[in-house]
């Protein structure tokens, strides 16, 4: 350990100083006015004791400033974790300071710290312990002292960082160094002492000054007092702003120290120091977020991806050995925990895999050159059932199933065999090893040693481009569209409606603008996130039920209130409710599964509290609770302080739906109140009930309703009609249309965009898509109206291709249309927007399409109308396999998931021939040009069915409307399924397996 000299290190009671000066500010009240220009109080107390500091201490010794800054903002102290939490520090003091916990004890506070009788702060409590007793003494421990125990009280913790636990040979035990720690503090610098070790100083430096709820909440704000920041206080402390500067790129308090201490450092990136992330705005509509950006030449759209953000630093060596480094969106060494992507990391940057042979060919990769890398991504969960990015939640299983370290955690093998699927409620099945973790790289910060954190935008887009291999499903790039400005902000803000409608439809978290020449981290050009909750009246709401109100810490300390007023509040569902209708006898049963602490002005949480106290209320820590109901609580929740005899109504909003660990149901991600009803305007009775809400859950996240499979193939048994998929291609683009309406609305313009909803939701196809009044919807589409398409080339005369093939087979009459051709006849000539990746292909860059740049088949390579791949071929097309339901797919086929576009696959003939316009209901799809039939030609079976039918519908229709032109119906493509086969789909001249074409 270092040792300073006795005139150089500043005793620990200096600092207390300066806390104890802080924490006697007053708290302005609202009706006092804050004058202009004056700098805050807290700020101006720390200038005065950073001059009084260098005029004692002229030669501070080495190391001070990080001392100093670890100590006053222990929550940026990412590297040293304690362990410890209230209730278990409450402990050790109690045992140290020797005073009884008891009910009539000196020490009971210390474990009731958050009563209603307590201040709320454990600080504040071991302060009044030791003022009463005979532990206030003067101390003479120094800064320096006191931080190389906090280190060593680290090093006992397995969370903190390996170079902390490394920092001891070895650490005494927890009671030891906490004896040490306190034996010689004085009663408030013993309270300081505390909150640091829980790394929150606040109620110490800012105590409350008003304990009722309605003194607190109504007499002051938030703005109460202005606490001070470690940026201001980096200002205060290196007023030539190299420190701050430093922050921005070395974003530890360790390394923004060292630079201010060295004249001579330069402020770059240095490899396995974290880069400070830039901080979104909040974009509040289209329009709202375009205004921000409007003086960047272009601006870029972003899909914000569902997961964990990585800032990943790979460092190789000369035996092209790569060493990665991992940190999390709070700046945590996560290496470990992120064990999982290691080697997707090194796939996507053609880096030879750790401890590759030397004769290997992986030892020979690295074909970038690259010695040194600091790059961007987001760590999600991938599903290969569903070709996608699968729920959020999702991603906390193979987090913990795949972590070295002490966060590594088998997952329950029972309760994955019991509900093992891509449909189960068990918040961490893994359905059957089919998901896995993957990444979305989406910026470059260093290359080789080079900050390139002050390029644009767009170059550090291009060089991620040109160094990150795809692989679809492990390593992808994030998907992007441009928004030009040329026409001015509010087509900009029209474009982005569109896009973000669409996005919103795919269920997608939502969008990231970036402006085209912005920096990394640019005040000038900030990164602005645009989610649908951000929107006043756009998140996903529904009418809950209050059961249970508590006291939280960290919401409280952001109201600063004390723990006399409730600020969460436990939301429950009935899961009874006709029974408790029907019957009076039967006690409602409410599933409470989640927590509310946000959304209410403080005026509206007054109000809710005033409610909540006047009506009768069950305190749970009373032996036996007694309520007119029954209520059962997810595991982790807790209990609420006191339980409502009479439950409320309030309107909830969130971002989403999520599940908790362990939970088997859905929950509001990000909730937030809206709205509380009285008991005389809404009852318990008029919100949704457990299963409504779990239904509004998975329709809001893209899950058919449970048994949809089985049922789809009971009406493919029955020959009846089977309703879309709640990501069919009809019900997305429903979707979008209607949010791009709210979008517009929300701006106070209308749409002139022609709706094709209206004629989609008169079919029975959709009857079952309604999700209620109360839940906003979500899904992607194209981002110009596709037009009708006639179709080229004359009909052909089915006979002539109905007999079997040999050996290879048959050539079709007619060449089979260009996909890209009619992709392009379709896109609306004055487009701008480039089209966004197709759900589960994130991977796909966009590329902005006019009338130069489409293809033509006038000079495709492949002769007239033949389609470069199968994917592109069934890009619009309707898809039926005609095989038994209960046929095995053959070893060597590839799964038609990974070949049909979600969504465009139906289940039945019927009503496959349904959306290609085959029946006497004319049902109108627009974004369909073709259907396409795979059929089993290794046998006769396939001209019986489905050939013979099609022959007859078609035969009827004819007869009916006149001629096949004049009826509208779209031409139907019969492929063999040996067009799946592996190793041909990839690369396949599609006429050679197309059997017939009927058109």
């Amino acid at each position: 350990m270092d040792v300073y000299p006795e005139d150089t290190s500043i005793p620990f009671s200096f600092f207390a100083s300066l806390l104890r000066e802080i924490s006697t500010i007053p708290r302005k009240k609202k009706t006092n006015p804050t004058r202009r220009g004056a700098p805050a109080p807290s700020h101006q107390t720390f200038q005065n004791w950073v001059n009084e500091l260098r005029r004692v201490y002229p030669s501070l010794a080495p190391g001070t400033t990080a001392t100093i800054f670890r100590l006053l903002f222990p929550e940026e102290d990412v590297v040293r974790k304690y362990g410890m939490q209230e209730t278990t520090l409450a402990r050790y003091l109690a045992d140290i300071l020797r005073v009884s916990t008891s009910s009539d004890g000196r020490g009971q506070n210390l474990v009731n710290w958050n009563a209603a009788t307590a201040t709320g702060c454990l600080g504040s409590e071991v302060e009044t312990v030791m003022q009463l007793g005979e532990h206030d003494r003067d101390s003479s421990v120094t800064v320096h002292e006191i931080d190389r125990l906090l280190t060593e009280l680290a090093a006992t913790c397995a969370y903190s960082s390996a170079y902390i636990r490394s920092a001891v040979a070895e650490p005494r035990s927890k009671r030891e160094v906490l004896i040490i720690l306190f034996c010689s503090l004085s009663s408030d610098e013993a309270a300081f002492l505390v909150q640091i070790i829980l790394k929150d100083l606040r109620p110490v430096l800012y105590p409350l000054q008003e304990t009722h709820f309605t003194a607190s909440l109504l007499q002051y704000n938030s703005n109460a007092v202005m606490m001070i920041t470690v940026q201001e206080a980096m200002k205060i402390w290196d007023p030539s702003l190299k420190m701050i500067r430093a922050y921005r790129v070395r974003a530890t308090l360790e390394a923004a120290s060292d630079i201010f201490e060295d004249p001579n450092a330069s402020i770059e990136p240095q490899l396995g120091v974290p880069i400070s992330i830039p901080k979104c705005v909040k974009g509040q509509g289209c329009a709202h977020a375009i205004k921000l950006l409007r003086h960047s030449s272009e601006i870029w759209a972003e899909t914000k991806y569902d997961g964990e953000r990585a800032q990943i630093h790979v460092q190789v060596d000369e035996n092209l050995q790569s060493h990665i480094t991992i940190f999390s969106k709070s700046r945590r060494d996560s290496t470990l925990d992120r064990a999982g992507i290691h080697h997707i990391i090194r796939e996507a940057l053609d880096l030879p895999q750790r401890h590759a042979d030397p004769g290997d060919s992986e030892q020979s990769k690295n074909s970038h050159g690259i010695k040194n890398i600091v790059l961007e991504a987001e760590m999600v969960a991938y599903s290969d059932a569903l070709s996608r990015i699968d729920e959020f939640w999702r991603i906390r299983s193979l987090i913990a199933s795949t972590a070295m370290g002490v966060r590594h955690s088998s997952v329950n093998r029972g309760l994955q065999n019991s509900d093992d699927t891509q449909n189960s409620m068990i918040s961490n099945a893994s359905d059957g090893g089919t998901r896995h973790l993957a990444l979305v790289f989406f910026d470059v910060l260093v290359l080789n040693s080079e900050s390139i954190l002050h390029k644009p935008y767009s170059d550090r887009r291009a060089l991620l481009e040109s160094l990150i291999t795809a692989s679809p499903g492990h390593s992808m790039l994030a998907a992007r569209f441009p928004i030009s400005l040329r026409q001015g902000v509010n087509q900009a803000a029209d474009e982005l409606s569109a896009a973000f409608a669409k996005m919103i439809a795919d269920h997608q978290e939502g969008l990231v603008l970036k402006a085209e020449d912005s920096r990394y981290n640019d005040w000038k050009f900030p990164w602005i996130k645009l989610k649908k909750d951000y929107i006043p009246g756009h998140g996903d709401t529904v009418d809950v039920v209050i059961i249970g109100a508590s006291w939280n810490k960290d919401r409280a300390r952001e109201l600063g209130v004390a723990p006399t007023v409730f600020t969460t509040f436990y939301l429950g569902l009935t899961q009874n409710a006709d029974e408790a209708k029907a019957d009076p006898s039967v006690l409602p049963a409410f599933a409470c599964s989640f927590v509310v602490s946000y959304g209410l002005s403080r005026e509206g949480l007054e109000d809710l509290n005033f409610m909540i106290r006047a009506s009768d209320l069950v305190n749970t820590a009373s032996v036996k609770v007694a309520t007119p109901y029954t209520c059962g609580f997810s595991p982790g929740l807790g209990y609420p302080a006191v339980m409502l005899s009479q439950p409320l109504v309030a309107e909830v909003f969130g971002a989403g739906f999520t599940k908790s660990s362990g939970s088997k149901y859905y929950e509001l991600r990000f909730p937030r109140i809206s709205k509380v009803y009285r008991p005389s305007e809404r009852s318990w009775k008029d919100a949704v009930t457990l299963e409504e809400f779990q239904k509004i859950g998975r329709q809001a996240i893209g899950l058919d309703r449970p048994g949809k499979t089985e049922e789809d193939w009971c009406n493919q048994v029955w020959g009846k009609v089977s309703s879309p998929s709640v990501n069919s291609a009809v019900k997305r683009k429903r979707r979008e249309e209607e949010w791009f309406e709210k979008l517009q609305r929300a701006e106070g313009r209308s749409s002139t965009r022609r709706r094709t909803g209206p004629s989609i939701s008169e079919n029975p196809l959709s009857a079952d898509s309604s999700l209620g009044k109360d839940t906003v919807m979500m899904s992607p589409q194209a981002m110009t109206p596709r037009t009708n398409l006639a179709v080229r080339g004359k009909v052909t005369d089915p006979a002539a291709s109905l007999t079997p093939p040999p050996s290879s087979p048959l050539q079709p009459p007619m060449p089979l249309p260009n996909a890209e051709a009619e992709k392009a006849n379709s896109t609306s000539n004055h487009a701008t927007l480039a089209t966004v990746s197709p759900p589960g292909m994130v991977h796909q860059q966009p590329t902005v399409m006019d009338e130069s740049s489409l293809p033509s088949p006038a000079v495709s390579q492949r002769g007239p109308g033949i389609p470069a791949s199968l994917s592109s071929f069934l890009k619009d097309a309707v898809v039926y396999f005609s095989r038994p339901a209960d046929t095995k797919r053959p070893i060597g086929r590839t799964p038609s998931r990974e070949v049909v576009p979600l969504g465009q696959q139906l289940n039945t003939l019927e009503s496959f021939m349904l959306l290609c316009r085959w029946t006497q209901t004319n049902l109108q799809c627009s974004w369909a040009e073709k259907g396409v039939v795979f059929v089993d030609d290794t046998s006769e079976q396939w001209l019986t069915y489905p050939m013979a039918t099609l022959l007859e519908r078609r035969s009827a229709i004819s007869q009916e409307r006149g001629s096949f032109k004049l009826a509208g119906i779209m031409p139907i493509y019969v492929l063999s399924l040996r067009i799946l086969e592996r190793g041909i789909a990839e690369d396949v001249v599609l006429e050679q397996y197309c059997l017939c074409k009927l058109a």
